[in-house]
């Protein structure tokens, strides 16, 4: 949705999100795409009419919200209560705003959501996460989680998807991990887990360290696996570099451990299947 005239000056003061000035929209089919800008919506009350009109035309339930620059210029609250009438699933935060403030009232603002993709993540530590996004019930969680200590969060992380999408030191923590998952401790309702490691500062013998006194079988066969979320991990790789069947104590559910290569980075995937 285009709002303002770029050349416009910033409200010195938040106001309510008006009608926009035209409404963008992008049609993907196979390999092409078309994006469209469509006329003035100045005939419509209000916002909320004006999405709930969108809604009801294109059969929509479920809306993704991505708030770019700009977004601090209006009253999240009013941005929200219009949004509301077409259900807000999932908040893709991917812009850096320079404003870390702004950034946690829009998480404070629209969750819980199913699916969050927090790229600029405004927190400095675990435990201002746990308290501020943790406390929520996600069905997915895409994290750039560089000033976070991803290996110890997990275990806080009551999430069905877990996308770890920073690249991460290398650490025993991961078999760790696995081991209580096998016991039952931890990340019970998990269904899949990534995270990434620059290939040159692992060892040869990575893999072993990772599934050290966890009972494994290798696999072959390739299954396959849909994400809650499709993201870059789950739809990219250059190669598969092995994977490894294990299972849970507790209820015999089947997990495959997965090493794959894209570019530089060799990726972790835990898939749990049903």
């Amino acid at each position: 949705m285009i709002f303002l005239p770029v050349d416009q000056p910033v409200y010195q003061d938040p106001i309510p999100v008006p009608l926009p000035l035209a409404f963008r929209f992008t049609t993907d089919v196979g390999q092409s795409g078309e994006t469209k800008e469509t006329h003035s919506f100045q005939n419509m009350p209000s916002l909320k009419e004006f999405l709930g009109h969108l809604s009801t035309i294109f059969h929509c339930k479920n809306v993704a919200i991505l708030p770019l620059h700009g977004s601090e210029q209006y009253t999240l609250d009013s941005l929200k209560e219009s949004f509301e009438i077409c259900g807000v699933t999932q908040l893709v935060m991917t812009t850096y705003y320079g404003n870390k403030n702004h950034v946690i009232n829009i998480l404070k603002t629209f969750l819980p959501v199913r699916i969050l993709s927090l790229d600029n993540n405004p927190f400095e530590c675990n435990w201002q996460f746990r308290k501020s996004v943790l406390k929520y019930k996600l069905d997915a969680l895409q994290l750039w989680a560089k000033t976070l200590d991803a290996y110890e969060i997990l275990f806080d992380m009551d999430i069905k998807q877990i996308d770890i999408l920073a690249v991460q030191q290398f650490s025993p923590k991961l078999n760790f991990f696995i081991r209580k998952w096998i016991e039952g401790e931890t990340n019970v309702n998990l269904e899949s887990l990534v995270m990434q490691f620059q290939e040159r500062e692992l060892s040869a013998n990575y893999q072993e360290t990772i599934l050290s006194g966890i009972e494994h079988q290798v696999v072959s066969e390739k299954e396959e696996f849909e994400p809650i979320c499709k993201s870059i991990p789950w739809e990219l790789f250059d190669s598969v570099v092995a994977m490894y069947d294990i299972r849970r104590k507790t209820d015999g559910r089947r997990a495959t451990i997965k090493f794959d290569r894209f570019s530089r980075a060799i990726r972790f995937k835990l898939i749990v299947w049903k």
